[in-house]
């Protein structure tokens, strides 16, 4: 898996809590009607705005699916419409990624009212088809090692939240859209500390865990806003990347003296915990004097943790 990480850390081990992959951002391309037949044509384009992206270097890839709400604007195009679940301009409509063409291409297009009717559009992924726009039930994946195959999304990538909004997009005129992650990233890097060669050091297993974390969450797809659902009793597997681990977890705030990262090194566990209440968030999580020890309180021999901010690794 393809991963947009450009930056080496040196300390033992580095912890990044890169604030819902979100800082940073690409150039932005238009997203703008295109005329065909009698009708102008709703067609999508756009950027991720990021340190890191969903997944690849490139940001979507092919057969990523997203969902479009369009929502009319009333009294005589004075006052934006409510988005609701069903009964808007067009509800969800899946748009389909083609990376050869670039294109974003709808199972079923979607028009303006007329030419005198300016829409506000909605754009999250992955597509879905909620019962509710102000409490959509979502999960990040307990596994995000696993990876992805023909038929599915692996448990990172599945894990990844987008959502855009343009509001009072105008007849025939261009506008721009870009992505922004509800999510808090989560980046973990390893180094080797004493006693090991780099060959036994290569060769070691090791898992890399969010320990005490709510998987749960409710997403206000009108806002654009996502609040953490459940109990602190979960924890989340990071995808190994080679150069470091990487996970999608639920904006939330960690409790002062609970183990924030696990990590078993050959079968040896460390747990990485802080003395005060620490945050994943979306614009830079932070933790205050953490540290890591041996869940069986034996003396460290394989590492140690430091934590960088988002603005680190910008």
């Amino acid at each position: 898996m393809n991963t947009k990480l450009s930056h080496l850390f040196k300390s033992v081990v580095v912890m990044s809590m890169i604030g819902g992959l979100l800082t940073g951002c690409l150039s932005e391309p238009d997203f703008e009607p295109v005329e065909e037949g009698s009708g102008i044509e709703i067609s999508l384009d756009g950027s991720i705005k990021q340190i890191a992206t969903k997944v690849t270097a490139e940001g979507f890839e092919t057969g990523d699916a997203l969902g479009l709400y369009a929502v009319n604007y009333e009294n005589n195009n004075q006052t934006p419409g409510t988005l609701l679940a069903e009964g808007n301009q067009a509800d969800h409509i899946k748009y389909i990624f083609n990376f050869e063409t670039y294109q974003w291409i709808p199972v079923k297009k979607v028009y303006y009212k007329d030419v005198n009717t300016n829409v506000d559009l909605y754009v999250f992924y992955p597509h879905a088809e909620p019962a509710s726009v102000e409490a959509y039930n979502f999960e990040v994946q307990k596994d995000q090692s696993k990876a992805k195959t023909t038929t599915s999304l692996g448990g990172y990538e599945a894990s990844d939240f987008l959502w855009a909004k343009t509001s009072g997009a105008e007849y025939g005129r261009p506008v721009t859209l870009t992505y922004g992650h509800l999510m808090a990233g989560v980046q973990v890097v390893l180094q080797k500390g004493e006693g090991f060669t780099d060959t036994e050091w290569s060769k070691l297993p090791k898992i890399v865990s969010v320990d005490n974390t709510i998987r749960k969450a409710v997403v206000n797809l009108e806002k654009g806003t996502v609040t953490a659902d459940g109990a602190y009793d979960q924890n989340v597997i990071l995808s190994d990347e080679g150069a470091s681990y990487r996970g999608v977890v639920v904006p939330q705030t960690v409790e002062a003296g609970k183990s924030i990262i696990g990590v078993t090194i050959d079968g040896v566990s460390y747990s990485y915990t802080t003395s005060s209440n620490g945050q994943f968030h979306r614009h830079g999580s932070h933790f205050e004097d953490a540290k890591t020890e041996p869940s069986d309180n034996s003396v460290e021999s394989h590492s140690r943790c430091h934590v960088s901010h988002a603005d680190d690794i910008r």
